[in-house]
């Protein structure tokens, strides 16, 4: 006897990856608020050309990106296009993060607390 059968999903409105984008993009706006004390006025703001990011500014940025995510921008990632705005920064980011693991979680979680839930989760895994 052949059973076939047939799966189907309901397609996705975007309204949930919407949502999650824009948490994202608070976030990186709060980091240049409140750590490089400048206001970026969009998330598509041109922040070379608008002079936000000047070489100090940069480096700064860096520094606060991998302390905050706990990552490692590496030489090859400094192309100028990866940080040209907060949309381009929340894109590397979470490039970034997929690695780690936490790009799904909401932004206010620590990267800490989910590695500790991931650790946590695999110990429960192998028991």
């Amino acid at each position: 006897m052949i059973v076939s059968g047939l799966t189907c999903s309901i397609p996705s409105t975007g309204k949930a990856e919407m949502a999650a984008a824009a948490e994202w993009h608070s976030r990186i706006a709060g980091l240049f608020n409140k750590k490089l004390n400048v206001e970026v006025s969009s998330v598509d703001t041109d922040l070379f050309e608008t002079g936000v990011l000047d070489s100090l500014a940069f480096v700064e940025l860096l520094s606060l990106l991998e302390n905050e995510f706990e990552m490692k921008v590496e030489l090859n990632d400094l192309d100028i296009e990866n940080f040209r705005s907060i949309r381009n920064i929340v894109k590397f980011v979470l490039e970034r993060s997929r690695v780690r693991g936490w790009e799904d979680r909401a932004p206010t979680a620590s990267p800490d607390t989910s590695n500790r839930e991931s650790e946590s989760r695999k110990s429960r895994e192998v028991a």
